[in-house]
């Protein structure tokens, strides 16, 4: 895996092929190294261009100063959770989809979706073709917009 450090701070993670540039850029944010490194990666190997930050608050940093299309987070985490990212997010008006994934969601799944559109929770453990799926539905809504 290759690991660079974006202007903005964030580290980029891939497996050495460029990412396509239709598919979107990305921020994954979780405290956990292990699984923020093999998220970037996996989305890097399906062509998407991919920041991460190790908690809530560098991942409204690198939000504030980069430019994304769309953020995957964890909930539990230091400094900010996910659910404070998100309404950060929201409040900053934007726009911005999020894939909220989390061992204990805050809410319930369909009204963490209502309440925060576009968003979906995602329970962990998860599959990795579901994330993908998910991430390639806001991708093509985007590009279909």
């Amino acid at each position: 895996m290759i690991e660079r450090e974006a202007d903005d701070g964030t580290k980029n993670f891939g497996v050495g092929r460029a990412p396509s540039e239709s598919a979107g850029r990305i921020l994954v944010v979780d405290d956990d190294d292990d699984v923020r490194n093999l998220l970037a990666a996996i989305l890097r190997r399906s062509g998407y261009d991919v920041a991460s930050a190790a908690d809530g608050e560098a991942g409204w940093t690198a939000l504030s100063t980069g430019n994304f299309d769309l953020l995957i987070t964890d909930h539990k985490m230091p400094k900010l959770c996910g659910l404070e990212l998100l309404q950060r997010v929201r409040a900053s008006d934007l726009g911005l989809p999020v894939i909220m994934l989390s061992g204990n969601l805050p809410i319930p799944e369909q009204e963490f979706s209502d309440w925060f559109s576009p968003a979906v929770a995602m329970q962990k453990p998860f599959m990795i073709d579901q994330l993908l799926e998910k991430v390639r539905s806001f991708s093509d809504a985007a590009t279909a917009a």
